[in-house]
């Protein structure tokens, strides 16, 4: 089982365009008359990348969860809007056995790239107590 941290995306378009990328390898320009061979990503795409670039320099592991439609479905609450799709994301990546997950909107992405996901939180967390409850309902407290 997975014991780190995972960053997790979900969208319905794939990561990558693969139409770009069939052109690039291709050397198809795709209408264009440039010559360079440069593949022009989606924005979803360039996020992704850049978020896999990130994750890799810090050991962490990429979920990308592709939706077949712009809702989830749930089994007691039936269709539910696409933001709902980030708890079952979360929930299974959880049950892999990874420690911390962090998820990031598809079109969403790492600036300050050198920073690790748990210095990034205590950047922007407030000076205050944080309070976590376990499994078992006893809550911790520990100074932020």
């Amino acid at each position: 089982m997975p014991a780190g941290t995972a960053i997790i995306m979900s969208d319905n378009r794939p990561p990558i365009m693969e139409q770009m990328a069939v052109r690039a390898s291709t050397g198809e320009s795709g209408g264009t008359s440039s010559s360079s061979s440069a593949i022009t990503l989606s924005y979803p795409a360039l996020a992704f990348a850049l978020n896999a670039v990130y994750a890799c320099r810090h050991g962490y592991d990429v979920l990308y969860y592709q939706m077949g439609s712009h809702q989830c479905s749930h089994t007691l609450q039936g269709v539910r809007h696409a933001s709902y799709c980030k708890l079952p994301a979360i929930a299974h990546a959880l049950s892999l056995g990874y420690e911390t997950v962090t998820f990031v909107d598809s079109d969403s992405f790492f600036r300050t790239r050198n920073a690790s996901v748990p210095a990034i939180i205590k950047q922007y967390s407030p000076p205050a107590l944080l309070m976590a409850a376990s499994l078992n309902g006893r809550r911790d407290v520990a100074a932020a």
